[in-house]
C-alpha cells in the first residue's frame, strides 16, 4: 500500500502548545499507513532539534528570515510542487494562511487544527477566518467549546468539524523527583503549603486574577507559597503585581521548565485561573500525578473536570471565591482524597494513544473520500 503522504505546517517549533501537541502525535502515531513532512518556515529554538531525534518524520525548515518574509511563498509553493503531499495539515494562523494561498495551486487536501479560541479583530486573524472558511477541506476542533467557537467566529458548521481531543503523554509524567527534593531545591520548607501554576504569561492565562486569590489565601496560610512555572510578555507586570501586593517572598518565579512533572509533584494544589483555553493539556498532567485541581470554569476545563468530583470549579475571573475554593480544599481533607481519588483515571481518558488513533482514522477517511 501506498503511504498517505502527510505535511504538518507550522510557522516554528518553539515549545508552546500547539507545537508540544504536534511533536507528542509525531512520538505515538502509527506510521504503518502514513508519512509525516513538518514543514517550518524559521527556526526559533532547541525544540525543533528534538523533532530531528524522532524518527520517521522529515523536516523541512525554509529558513526565512520572519513570519513576513515574502520568500516563504517561493519556498512553500515549491516544497508543494516537489513532494506532492495527499494531505496538508496546518497549525496556527500564519502557516494556515500561507498554505491556503499555495494549495489554489495544488487542490490538496487541506485541513487545520484550531488550537486556540481567543477572538482576535486584526486585518490578519480576520484573513484567516476567511480563508479557513473558503479554502479548507476539513478543520479539527481539540475540544467541543472550541468547535463552538469555530461555528460562532469562523462560521464552520459542528458537522463539518472533526472532534479530536488533544492527547497528553502520561509517560513523560512517571518517576518524578520527589516532593522533598524539590522543595529543597527551590529553598521551601516542606511544612509550606505549596499552590503551583503551569502556564505562559499571557493575558488568557489568568496570571492577575490568581495574585489576587493568593492574596486571600496567604491572609489566611501565612506559610503557603506560589510557584509559577512559565514565561511571557506580561511576567514583568505580574512581578510587579506581586511586589505591589507585598508577596515577593511567597510568590517564587522559576521560567520555563521542561522537567514540569518535578514542579507538579511538589505541588499540594495545581491552580489553573485561565479565562480563555481551547483545552487544558497541564490541567490533565496535574490529575495524572494525583494533585486537586482549582480552576475557573471555563467551557473547555469543564469537559475535563466535573466540580467535586476530579477537581473544584468556581465563576470565571471570581478571584474571592476561587481563593475560597481553594482555602475550602486545604481544610476539607475528605474532599481532598476524594479528588485525589478519581483524577488518575480522568486523565486517562485523554492519553495521547487515542487522540492518534482518531487522527489516523481521519487521515484515511478524507483521503479516500471523493
Amino acid at each position: 500500500m501506498v503511504k498517505i503522504k502527510t505535511a504538518h505546517v507550522i510557522h516554528q517549533l518553539c515549545r508552546g502548545g500547539a507545537e508540544t501537541s504536534l511533536y507528542d502525535i509525531c512520538r505515538f502515531f502509527n506510521f504503518k499507513d502514513i508519512e509525516f513532512t513538518i514543514i517550518i518556515f524559521e527556526k526559533d529554538s532547541d525544540f525543533e532539534d528534538e523533532f530531528k531525534k524522532l524518527k520517521n518524520i522529515k523536516i523541512i525548515n525554509l529558513n526565512a528570515k520572519s513570519r513576513y518574509d515574502p520568500v516563504i511563498f517561493f519556498k512553500l509553493f515549491n516544497v508543494f510542487k516537489a513532494e506532492n503531499f495527499d494531505i496538508v495539515h496546518t497549525h496556527l494562523p500564519v502557516a494556515g494562511i500561507y498554505s491556503r494561498i499555495i494549495n489554489l495551486f495544488f487542490k490538496k487536501k487541506l485541513i487545520t487544527t484550531q488550537h486556540s479560541v481567543l477572538y482576535k479583530t486584526s486585518v490578519f486573524h480576520k484573513i484567516d477566518r476567511l480563508t479557513m472558511r473558503m479554502f479548507n477541506y476539513g478543520t479539527i476542533a481539540n475540544s467541543i467549546f472550541t468547535r463552538k467557537f469555530l461555528q460562532k467566529y469562523n462560521y464552520i458548521d459542528q458537522n463539518k468539524t472533526e472532534l479530536i481531543y488533544l492527547g497528553a503523554d502520561f509517560s513523560k509524567l512517571d518517576n518524578p523527583k520527589t516532593n522533598k527534593a524539590m522543595r529543597k531545591f527551590i529553598g521551601i520548607n516542606e511544612s509550606d503549603i505549596v499552590l503551583g501554576h503551569i502556564g505562559s504569561f499571557k493575558p488568557q492565562k489568568g496570571h492577575k486574577y490568581l495574585i489576587n486569590a493568593f492574596m486571600k489565601i496567604h491572609e489566611k496560610y501565612k506559610n503557603s507559597k506560589l510557584v509559577l512555572v512559565g514565561k511571557g510578555k506580561l511576567a514583568d507586570e505580574i512581578k510587579a503585581l506581586v511586589k505591589k501586593n507585598q508577596l515577593s517572598n511567597s510568590v517564587i518565579f522559576v521560567g520555563e521548565k521542561s522537567n514540569i512533572k518535578d514542579y507538579i509533584n511538589m505541588f499540594d494544589i495545581f491552580v489553573f485561573p485561565s479565562i480563555s483555553e481551547s483545552f487544558g493539556i497541564s490541567v490533565l498532567e496535574a490529575l495524572y500525578l494525583e494533585k486537586p485541581v482549582a480552576a475557573f470554569n471555563i467551557d473547555a476545563v469543564s469537559e475535563i473536570i466535573e466540580n467535586g468530583k476530579d477537581g473544584v470549579l468556581t465563576d470565571s475571573k471570581n478571584t474571592s471565591a476561587f481563593a475560597d475554593a481553594v482555602i475550602n480544599l486545604l481544610n476539607n481533607a475528605n474532599l481532598r482524597e476524594k479528588i485525589i481519588s478519581n483524577a488518575k483515571n480522568k486523565a486517562k481518558k485523554f492519553e495521547i494513544d487515542l487522540c492518534c488513533e482518531k487522527l489516523e482514522e481521519y487521515y484515511k477517511k478524507i483521503y479516500y473520500e471523493g
